[in-house]
């Protein structure tokens, strides 16, 4: 009788480790699946958040916007250099810059200016005209505010989207120094980065 319990018990208890080997097996397994799945995810969505349209690294550059319909925006090779080359849009062949900002110096701009046939780098002095970004407010309002953050005073908010450009006028920590001449009146301040487009050919939507 008491073979009989030892027996039967042995066999409960061989059957419950060889049964948990398995489903820990199976977990292993699925587990292993699903690290592989995430990584690759993790890996591709990586990838796309850390590039630029043009497909540089995002540290690479402090912003982004376009070129405005200002003629020829001169190229120097350092900051009260000597000019180098300049930029301009070609409106009949419907061929835009889109600027990158590598870095800025009090008012100048460090930039890498792509356009579909060319590209070009270099140094630019700020000036109102020169760059330009669109709202993107859609369907929400937009508020530029007096300093680089949301707990400063509120220049003025436009609840409704409208087509003209901001101009820009400097970057810092994600935020876009703009100003806009819009009804006889100049809105002066800072736009968080998410709520402008700096395509010139698409609404960034």
């Amino acid at each position: 009788m008491i073979r009989f319990i030892f027996s039967l018990m042995t066999s409960i208890i061989f059957f419950a480790c060889n049964n948990n080997t398995k489903q820990s097996i199976k977990k292993d397994a699925v587990y292993q699946t699903l690290t592989v799945i995430d990584t690759v995810k993790n890996e591709l969505l990586s990838k796309q958040d850390s590039t630029s349209l043009q497909g540089h690294p995002a540290k690479y550059f402090i912003g982004e916007c376009f070129l405005l319909d200002s003629g020829n925006v001169l190229l120097y090779d350092t900051v009260n250099g000597s000019i180098v080359d300049s930029i301009s849009n070609d409106y009949q062949m419907e061929e835009y810059y889109e600027i990158q900002i590598i870095k800025q110096q009090n008012n100048w701009f460090k930039i890498n200016a792509r356009a579909i046939k060319n590209e070009k780098s270099g140094w630019v002095k700020i000036e109102p005209g020169y760059f330009g970004v669109y709202a993107a407010n859609y369907m929400d309002s937009l508020t530029i505010y007096q300093k680089p953050t949301k707990e400063s005073n509120k220049v003025y908010t436009f609840s409704e989207y409208f087509t003209e450009p901001f101009n820009v006028l400097g970057f810092k920590n994600g935020w876009i120094h703009v100003s806009l001449e819009k009804n006889n009146r100049i809105y002066k301040g800072w736009v968080t980065r998410e709520s402008t487009c700096p395509n010139p050919y698409s609404t960034c939507s």
